[in-house]
């Protein structure tokens, strides 16, 4: 019986070892549009790291040896890895060569792993015309900054309201919370397209409901909007 035991033990080590291993994926940036100055700083956002556009611990390295080369090498411990590349911030994301956006960069990654990859734009090299609302008259912005005393931070503050909500003062609806306010009902502030919750509830025939919003204040964390 002990002998049976210290073999399950030993297998259950070999296994935990085995799955607290990581394997690392080499990023090498060959090239960057010509407008990347020399001393843009370049970074790595994905769903290892939330979606961080500028986390110093996932920055590339300069690779003075070639030129315009950069470098990350991450650990990896999804089993999908989704990217993209910014100069620190959503604003500055890469893009096609018309400063449109581009996928999720994707890649499945089982051993240590080196690719290499070039950016041909970055959003803000291209000037965006301001575009159209596309809320739904259902779409209030009920304060543009918010104060959060706890938090020390302002944000804006959308709701949905139903289209009964006036005439039923007194029904009571369900109300749903949802981050990323600036994406969920308005093309004009979203960031890579609107999400088109309001227009869902407006056409769906599913139970009324009340949607607050609230925007992702971006890397300023005391930022008024």
């Amino acid at each position: 019986m002990n002998y049976r035991l210290h073999c399950l033990a030993f297998l259950l080590f070999v296994c935990s070892f085995s799955k607290a291993q990581v394997a690392r994926l080499t990023i090498v940036l060959k090239s960057v549009p010509s407008t990347t100055t020399n001393n843009s700083a370049i970074y790595i956002a994905g769903n290892f790291n939330g979606w961080k556009p500028d986390d110093n611990d996932f920055k590339l390295v300069r690779l003075p040896q070639y030129k315009d080369s950069f470098a990350v090498t991450i650990p990896v411990s999804v089993e999908l890895l989704e990217f993209k590349l910014t100069k620190g911030s959503w604003r500055t994301v890469e893009s096609d060569s018309n400063g449109n956006n581009i996928p999720n960069r994707a890649i499945s990654v089982k051993k240590d792993t080196t690719i290499q990859i070039s950016i041909v734009g970055w959003q803000d090299d291209f000037k965006r015309e301001n575009k159209m609302s596309t809320a739904s008259k259902n779409v209030h912005i009920i304060d543009s900054s918010f104060y959060m005393p706890e938090l020390n931070r302002y944000r804006r503050i959308w709701v949905y309201l139903p289209a009964d909500y006036e005439s039923a003062p007194a029904k009571h609806y369900p109300v749903l919370y949802m981050q990323d306010g600036q994406n969920l009902f308005d093309e004009s502030t979203a960031f890579s397209g609107e999400w088109g919750v309001d227009e869902f509830l407006d056409s769906a025939k599913i139970a009324s409901c009340i949607v607050v919003g609230i925007d992702n204040g971006g890397v300023k964390k005391d930022e008024r909007v």
